[in-house]
């Protein structure tokens, strides 16, 4: 079980260290000229409630469509 705790952990550090530099930020995004902001999926309770993972990307793709990011959201 440590093994495999080491494993996630260390695969966690390298996806986060290489993957940096291609993390853009609201400012960033909205001068990137891009054609569509899209916000990708999460769980939907039963009684309709948004996950709040789903919540949490629902309202970054709002702040780019405000920030102007692109004109369509997907």
């Amino acid at each position: 079980m440590a093994a495999l705790s080491c494993a996630c952990i260390g695969i966690n550090v390298f996806i986060s260290t290489s993957t940096n530099d291609s993390v853009a930020g609201l400012a960033q995004a909205s001068q990137a000229g891009a054609d569509a902001v899209v916000v990708l999926g999460a769980r939907v309770y039963a009684n309709g409630t948004p996950s709040p993972i789903l919540e949490d990307r629902l309202h970054t793709g709002l702040d780019l469509m405000e920030a102007e990011a692109a004109p369509v959201i997907v």
